[in-house]
């Protein structure tokens, strides 16, 4: 099932008490952005992966320890598109303050757009607080992929 959505990067931000990066969209096979002025000025980002790379099974085992975790994929379970985040504010704007307060004013004819897209994105824990481990095929296995990215300016 594909979804399309759509928002400004502007409203992707998170306002986290303590700024870090945020936003993310997992399994982004394309995103486009727009001139709000002029709908022809536009670039359109698509990531894609070959047809023939597959992709582990979900494995949810709440708190039953006998069943064994499938055999791990190169890319976490499902996964065909990439983690894309986009943002008014640089990484090193969000690493260096501590409060939003901190964090420079966006002016939104100006301000760059920082656009990050990352091949593979990995969780942080489990499913449940007594067994905070991390399912093997949602673990980033493989330190190199095959995937292409087409860039598209203007109409």
């Amino acid at each position: 099932i594909l979804g399309v959505h759509e928002t400004t990067v502007s409203a992707m931000h998170v306002p986290y008490i303590f700024p870090c990066e945020n936003g993310g969209r997992a399994d982004t096979q394309w995103v486009q952005f727009e001139s709000n002025e002029d709908k022809s000025k536009r670039i359109e980002i698509r990531y894609s992966f070959p047809r023939t790379e597959t992709v582990g099974n979900e494995f949810l085992d709440g708190d039953d320890l006998s069943h064994k975790e499938p055999k791990a994929s190169k890319r976490p379970s499902a996964m065909k598109g990439a983690q894309f985040s986009a943002s008014r504010y640089s990484v090193r704007d969000l690493t260096q303050a501590k409060h939003q307060s901190e964090l420079p004013a966006v002016d939104m004819d100006k301000s760059p757009i920082y656009v990050h897209i990352d091949t593979a994105h990995q969780g942080l824990g489990g499913d449940v607080s007594w067994r905070p481990k991390l399912h093997t095929q949602y673990k980033v296995h493989d330190k190199s992929w095959m995937y292409t990215v087409v860039f598209t300016i203007g109409n």
